[in-house]
């Protein structure tokens, strides 16, 4: 039989436990924030999609001049980001560390009788529904310690309490290692689908076959019969889009892309690209055809695009290479994502702070490539070969989407009382 349950009054938790409270959240917990005037090498933490994690201080990134101004926090706080709750992707964490951290979050010190972990489990949950950005204000979507102070929470038992957060530390737990493992399945796959490109377009799919020296060491031998040049030998043109913003409009012909649209075999035109007229196009418009390939000269570099015709304004983190007339696109694409091509990318970074792929890097890169007849045998067998893997690739992919919803669903039904939790 179900345990009686009651309306919470609270519109976004619904039904309740009749045995549980409704208060407002400022009786709950409270805001506290304490300074710390001068750095001396405390942890610095941060909120993040995985909770408050402590942050590596080496792995580079946006980094402030100083520390000195950032508050201390302790372990058993919760951490709030109250601003930009729209889109901020977490705006609760459990600390577990002490340390520091930006003085835009927000620390709040949950009170005896309540039970932080299920506080964060339930703030979670409701973060995952976006349930407070209605209630926030300004064009930051923001919400005052005295705002969140006033929103309803819910009051389990607090031995309740402990049982729910103790069973979803539990729940969580193996459905993160799951996801950890699922993870690393698809990383496998991608380091596979590489190792299947580099060995097909530097040694070719025909078997055993007479070699020579390519004379470069990265690359190693090839087959006797395949040619080596420099990228610029073969394409008309290298090049990339526009250093400047042009003037946008809502009725514009042509999509203003940049690098972040790149990485399909059609170039990503989302609802929210900024369009171009079609006089201001024409100021701006480079000579893309059939035989072009676009490339992504920083973020994520080296995401590839073929070229379809598409009405398109490049920015200047979008390269452009029109290939010469017998020179298989899509075999050159696939040498592109080798192993090889990564690694000479890579030497090219080397001293620099910031990664950009340079133009001159894309025009002295070392291409091999073979008779067109055998670059097109071999752009069949990997387009066979990697929508095989693809496909494993895509179903792991859903199977974390599965994990990541079912992992949500289980808090929120938990932590709001929908499920009881089971008697061992």
């Amino acid at each position: 039989m179900g345990r009686a349950m009651k309306d919470s009054g609270v519109e976004w938790i619904g039904e309740i436990p009749e045995d549980w409270e409704v208060v407002p959240h400022k009786y709950v917990m409270h805001k506290e924030k304490s300074i710390c005037d001068h750095y001396s090498g405390e942890q610095i933490l941060s909120l993040t999609l995985n909770g408050v994690i402590i942050r590596d201080l080496d792995a580079g990134g946006k980094m402030p001049t100083t520390f000195d101004g950032y508050q201390y926090i302790k372990s058993g706080d919760l951490l709030l980001c109250l601003f930009d709750i729209d889109v901020t992707p977490r705006c609760v964490g459990l600390v577990k560390n002490d340390g520091i951290t930006s003085p835009a979050y927000s620390r709040f010190i949950v009170h005896p009788g309540f039970l932080n972990s299920y506080y964060d489990y339930l703030l979670r949950a409701l973060d995952d529904k976006k349930v407070f950005v209605p209630l926030s204000k300004n064009l930051r979507n923001s919400l005052t310690e005295t705002d969140f102070g006033a929103i309803k929470t819910i009051v389990p038992p607090l031995h309740e309490q402990e049982i729910i957060a103790m069973f979803l530390d539990k729940k969580c737990a193996e459905i993160d290692s799951i996801i950890v493992q699922t993870r690393a399945s698809i990383e496998e796959y991608k380091h596979l689908k590489q190792a299947v490109i580099t060995q097909a377009v530097t040694k070719g799919v025909r078997g055993d076959r007479p070699m020579r020296d390519s004379r470069n060491e990265i690359i190693g031998a090839i087959p006797s019969d395949w040619q080596v040049q420099k990228m610029t030998y073969i394409s008309e043109k290298i090049g990339d889009g526009l250093h400047g913003t042009p003037q946008f409009s809502d009725e514009g012909v042509a999509s203003f892309i940049n690098g972040n649209n790149l990485g399909n075999a059609h170039i990503t035109i989302k609802d929210s690209t900024s369009k171009v007229s079609e006089e201001e196009a024409a100021k701006y418009l480079v000579p893309l055809n059939r035989q072009s390939l676009l490339i992504s000269l920083n973020g994520t570099i080296g995401k590839l695009s073929y070229y379809n015709g598409e009405k398109i304004i490049l920015g200047k983190s979008a390269g452009y290479i029109n290939l010469i007339p017998g020179i298989n696109k899509y075999f050159i694409c696939y040498y592109l994502q080798s192993s090889v091509v990564s690694l000479l990318f890579e030497l090219s970074f080397a001293g620099t702070t910031i990664k950009n792929l340079s133009l001159e890097t894309l025009r002295n890169l070392t291409i091999i490539y073979p008779p067109v007849d055998e670059q097109k045998q071999i752009v069949a067998y990997l387009d066979k070969k990697c929508a095989e893997i693809d496909a494993l690739i895509a179903k792991k992919e859903q199977l974390l989407t599965e994990l990541e919803s079912y992992k949500k669903s289980l808090i929120y039904e938990y932590a709001t009382g929908k499920k009881a939790v089971p008697v061992q």
